[in-house]
């Protein structure tokens, strides 16, 4: 910690503290298994679906979110999405293949191969083809502008519309060089478009844009999405590469990267300024003013950092395998950015982490920090050109970064360093894209001033008085309540609980999750 701060804490033998701890996290393996992962934007982890991938992506109508499903019938919300349920339980016949959301973004319906159409939230139901022999399976749907029908595809081209929406013809009767393989309405008439693998574009009572139809292309077109302008629409295809058409902009694609997974879906933002792709691992990629919200990929999340990083480094571990995510321990007693520079250059080649979160609080008393006194300008310039390194090493290496908020101390007279870290560490994520600023140090503080306790969380074990925890170190810096700890390998463990160690271990994971 801070330099006069930092003595090194009593070693004691290793106690049991953790097997209390497995108890009081019960209530929170139940909200941790609702919290989605981030992505890995080219790089994908291990998927948090069992053996179905994912199918569709449907924004929210004012863009600050989105929802995923799966070809179980598993839906994922993002942001400012809500799930208002999903047919994952009731196991559907067949795979679901389609999502529209409804206008206010309040419900959604789903529909499987078979046709059989499911409405959640405030979306009605209009019909399915669930109990007709299909010539050919659905592949995709979508809404009409006022939500109150929907059209349907098979890979016919044969289109079946319900409720409001208007039939305005099919490719059903015609013989074509390649299956269809999605559909999109055009929200500034009342017609759609259908799209095959090739990217070949078939409208109706829509104008039409162009296609890829006559280009030979790497990847078969896997989907499309339309301006909401009427003017213009993309398609995408597996590998991510995607096609402009009409007034639709290019915005971006992943067309010439390696993913562990192909793409299967797209949708624009309300502006038409950017667009996501959705890809079979639940990874998502974000272009133009599209803002990432998470993904149904579990990350890989290294933690940099010194002793409060490394006291909390347990918990932190531990919640993110809640949720299947690896983690790369760094953090270390006394040490500053400059001590990680080397293994960050490392860890991004062979370990590969999709999330680093950095959590620095100012030492000083390493090789590489010599001759760089607590407050002056060259120790503040050192620490930002540090944290900038850092962040354009991780950021090289294909990792989004989190620069953590670090905690007041009891010595009022040092705070004054800690808050400018902290404007620092804004300020730096601030001018970066894919870096984020996370004030962690709020949660073991009250109303942004120190304090030695604060109530009980209903996730956590109580063992204070009056249904609180003390949740800082006698030296008023660290976590553990008595101020013993043992050093066990990459963990500073507390000989008693340590609800400090918790509460900031969980700040610092929940956003790495993409909470």
């Amino acid at each position: 910690m801070r330099t006069s701060l930092n003595a090194r804490p009593v070693l004691a033998r290793a106690s049991n503290s953790r097997l209390p701890r497995l108890l009081a996290v019960v209530l929170l393996v139940a909200i941790v298994l609702l919290v989605a992962a981030p992505p890995g934007r080219a790089r994908a982890a291990t998927s948090t679906t069992s053996g179905s991938g994912f199918v569709a992506l449907v924004p929210t109508p004012d863009g600050q979110g989105y929802w995923l499903a799966t070809a179980d019938g598993r839906v994922l919300a993002y942001g400012d999405a809500t799930s208002y349920g999903d047919p994952s339980a009731s196991h559907p016949n067949k795979p679901v293949v389609g999502m529209a959301a409804t206008p206010d973004g309040r419900g959604y319906w789903l529909v499987a191969s078979d046709g059989g159409v499911f409405a959640y939230g405030d979306a009605s139901f209009f019909g399915s083809t669930g109990s007709l022999v299909l010539n050919k399976p659905i592949v995709g749907m979508a809404a009409t502008t006022d939500g109150r029908g929907y059209w349907l595809v098979a890979s016919d081209g044969g289109v079946f519309a319900f409720g409001d929406a208007s039939f305005l013809g099919s490719t059903g009767s015609l013989a074509l060089n390649k299956p269809v393989v999605g559909m999109a309405a055009d929200r500034a008439g009342s017609g759609y478009w259908l799209v095959a693998s090739d990217g070949g574009i078939f409208s109706f009572g829509a104008p039409f844009h162009g296609s890829t139809g006559s280009l030979v292309l790497d990847e078969p077109v896997v989907g499309m999405t339309a301006n909401p302008s009427g003017g213009g629409y993309w398609l995408v295809a597996a590998d991510g590469g995607v096609f402009a058409f009409g007034d639709a902009r290019f915005h971006g694609s992943t067309g010439g990267e390696r993913l562990a997974a192909p793409i299967t879906s797209m949708a624009t933002t309300t502006d038409a300024g950017g667009y996501w792709l959705g890809a079979a691992d639940g990874g998502v990629f974000t272009y133009g003013d599209a803002r990432f919200f998470g993904s149904g990929v579990a990350p890989r999340i290294a933690l940099y950092g010194d002793s409060l990083g490394m006291q909390a480094a347990q918990d932190f571990q531990f919640v993110a395998g809640l949720s299947g995510a690896p983690t790369l321990l760094r953090a270390v007693y006394g040490w500053a950015p400059c001590d990680e520079l080397g293994e960050m250059r490392t860890d991004v080649t062979s370990w590969q982490p999709t999330v680093a979160v950095l959590e620095f609080a100012g030492n000083n008393t390493t090789p590489c920090m010599s001759g760089y006194t607590v407050g002056t300008a060259a120790y503040y310039a050192k620490y930002q050109s540090d944290i900038t390194a850092a962040v354009s090493i991780l950021r090289a290496g294909g990792a989004s970064v989190i620069l953590v908020g670090v905690p007041l101390d009891s010595a009022a007279s040092l705070n004054a360093n800690i808050d400018t870290l902290n404007a620092m560490y804004a300020s730096i994520a601030a001018q970066n894209p894919e870096v984020r600023y996370v004030d962690a140090g709020q949660a073991v503080m009250a109303n942004g001033q120190f304090t030695w306790t604060l109530p009980c969380l209903p996730t956590e074990q109580c063992t204070g008085a009056n249904g609180t925890n003390t949740v800082r170190q006698p030296d008023g810096v660290h976590f553990c309540p008595d101020g013993v700890v043992t050093e066990v390998g990459p963990y500073a463990q507390c000989a008693v609980y340590s609800s400090g160690a918790w509460r900031f271990a969980l700040a610092m994971v929940e956003p790495a999750l993409g909470q």
